[in-house]
């Protein structure tokens, strides 16, 4: 069996629930998320397993879902989030390192070296090939 996807994710961002679920809600939608998932190769999917983790700090496993009801970054309705039972949590130490590579989804060139002015609005695209930022975290029905 593969291994999940190990995924940066931002932990800061998590929501508990109040419903009494045994999930919490992560959103996938930081920059240190998209560069992660671009670097893999990866657009998410519907029910799709992953481990996230945040460097020297935590991981855990997850599992992709597609919230209709949320807002991603651009403001459009319907945003990709982890659900995570509340017992999968594990620290990790180590000297591990996140890469600061970014590289497009579309052609992979780093679009960290293409920083014009308003970048990192969550709108913006690659300047080779017209790649959208967000083309990893495309709905389900555009992918």
């Amino acid at each position: 069996m593969q291994r999940p996807p190990r995924i940066y994710a931002d932990f800061n961002a998590i929501k508990y629930p109040t419903d009494g679920s045994s999930y919490a809600l992560l959103p996938l939608t930081g920059y240190g998320t998209l560069a992660s998932l671009s670097r893999h190769g990866l657009r998410l999917t519907e029910g799709q397993p992953l481990i996230l983790f945040e460097p020297n700090d935590i991981e855990c496993d997850a599992t992709a879902h597609f919230e209709q009801t949320r807002t991603d970054p651009v403001g459009t309705l319907g945003e990709w989030v982890a659900l995570i039972s509340k017992n999968e949590f594990r620290n990790i130490v180590g000297d591990e390192e996140l890469s600061l590579q970014h590289p497009c989804f579309g052609c992979g060139v780093d679009l960290n070296t293409q920083e014009p002015p308003g970048w990192r609005s969550y709108k913006e695209v690659c300047n080779v090939c017209g790649t959208p930022v967000m083309a990893p975290l495309l709905p389900p029905s555009a992918a």
